[in-house]
């Protein structure tokens, strides 16, 4: 389909028929991007204001907490009031649901769900209001790297919710709007074989997909010796796990052009976006975000857990949600002229850190770097089944030195104490998630509580 009538005819009727409000949003945020600070946490405070007083009157669960705190939401005078109300864990999400929704007929509400990827997926509900803001501040998002609606896109994407909703209609919904949906699940040689032979012929100006599905993509497209330049994507966007550098620098070089993260969550919403300049911004219209190291704020260049309420669900008011993400606090400005707040996305979730015996975190940098440069590993995923017991599951090639076992072995205990148990298992497959990701260290040690410990990074 042509972008100009993508663009201009087909995306405005689609979000009409949708009877969504995206195209008026989006020209909110274009002007808003350019606020003050200070005028971005005014807007901020009032619209949180809204969602406490819409919350307290329309649905049960926070009805009864602030009855129960003694407040109402009239006493929240500003953001030290605001954290008064406990956070939300994703638990009391699961346990709670059918009281945190609100109460009475909302029209276009859907029913969600995480990917389940950690576990047990969590289920939420989300109104037309809120999907048009993601799809909002998405579309602003990519307009800093020059790419507009009805651009064309291929997305390598694993959610079963997507794949397995690829009727012949929304098929053509997608042609309309130019985007092609492959699965990450199959990302074996003959397939992605196939992959390049379609993107050479739709030539897409966008590629986006999970980061890790893209770094396996961009390895094999250069172990194969295909030119993904004649492709003639302008941006790679990577989204949904932690895009390490390593992986930035690889998929960039084999594709030839710039890659920009984007950080979200099904249940948080489109929470954060890089720009040309390298900085991730928060979508602060639309989202609050709060960092807690322990039990209390994060200073800046200081990692924390997120506590996230999205200021337009109404359907599923989420009020200083812990969704399970580590972030590290920026408070500078950015070369880009934009006020909205900045934040690092150098830690990944919660589940990705792994927790020494001692009780201290150990980012997983330190494992991916101790691994990924030895020859012959063609993949490898590390697991932490306890605090004294580590599991590596390897791909290798005949270029791989058994040796090397020995060094990973030493320098893992080194970190985490001679104690701990190093198990590594030189497997034919590692199985991505159910969602279709890879993810890379994976903590299985139940209920943990990462505010309680000391977060200890990693020098590179």
């Amino acid at each position: 389909m042509i972008p100009f009538l993508t663009k201009h005819i087909i995306f405005p009727m689609y979000e009409r028929l949708r009877c969504r409000d995206t195209i008026k949003y989006l020209k909110e945020l274009e002007e808003s991007q350019w606020f003050s600070p200070k005028q971005l946490k005014e807007l901020q405070f009032y619209k949180l204001k809204r969602l406490l007083h819409h919350a307290y009157h329309n649905s049960p669960y926070y009805n009864n907490l602030f009855n129960k705190l003694g407040i109402s939401p009239e006493q929240i005078r500003n953001f030290e009031d605001f954290t008064r109300i406990p956070p939300l864990s994703r638990d009391d999400l699961r346990e709670n649901l059918e009281n945190i929704v609100v109460k009475g007929k909302q029209r276009g509400i859907i029913k969600a769900s995480t990917g389940g990827s950690t576990g047990e997926p969590v289920f939420f509900y989300m109104d037309r209001r809120r999907a048009a803001y993601d799809i909002a501040a998405k579309i602003r998002a990519r307009r800093w790297w020059g790419i507009d609606i009805g651009d064309k896109e291929v997305i390598l994407w694993g959610s079963p919710i997507e794949l397995t909703r690829q009727t012949r209609i929304v098929k053509l919904k997608d042609r309309l709007l130019n985007c092609i949906l492959l699965s990450a699940f199959d990302m074996s040689e003959e397939t992605m074989s196939e992959y390049y032979k379609l993107l050479l012929n739709f030539k897409p100006k966008v590629l986006s997909g999970y980061a890790s599905s893209l770094y396996c993509f961009a390895q094999f497209l250069e172990y194969e010796n295909l030119n993904a330049k004649d492709i003639g994507i302008k941006l790679v966007i990577s989204t949904a796990e932690l895009l390490y550098d390593f992986m930035r620098e690889k998929i960039s070089s084999v594709f030839g052009c710039p890659i920009a993260n984007e950080y979200g969550a099904r249940d948080g919403g489109f929470i954060a976006h890089e720009c040309p300049h390298g900085n991730m911004h928060l979508t602060a219209e639309n989202i609050y975000v709060e960092i807690y190291s322990g039990d209390r704020p994060a200073q800046s260049g200081e990692t924390g857990e997120v506590y996230l309420t999205h200021l337009d669900n109404y359907a599923t008011p989420l009020i200083r949600y812990k969704i399970g993400d580590l972030l590290t606090r920026i408070d500078e400005g950015c070369p880009c002229g934009r006020g909205l707040p900045l934040v690092k996305v150098d830690a990944g979730r919660t589940h990705d850190i792994i927790i020494t015996d001692s009780g201290k975190l150990i980012h997983p940098l330190f494992f991916i770097y101790i691994i990924r440069d030895l020859p012959g590993i063609k993949q490898f995923k590390v697991i932490q089944r306890t605090t004294r017991d580590i599991l590596i599951q390897m791909i290798i090639t005949d270029d791989f030195d058994k040796d090397n076992v020995g060094l990973i072995r030493n320098k893992i205990q080194e970190r985490m104490g001679n104690q701990t148990r190093v198990e590594i298992a030189f497997v034919d497959e590692i199985q991505p998630e159910s969602s279709g990701k890879h993810r890379w260290i994976v903590s299985e040690i139940p209920g943990k509580k990462l505010g309680e410990y000391k977060f200890e990074g990693v020098e590179v």
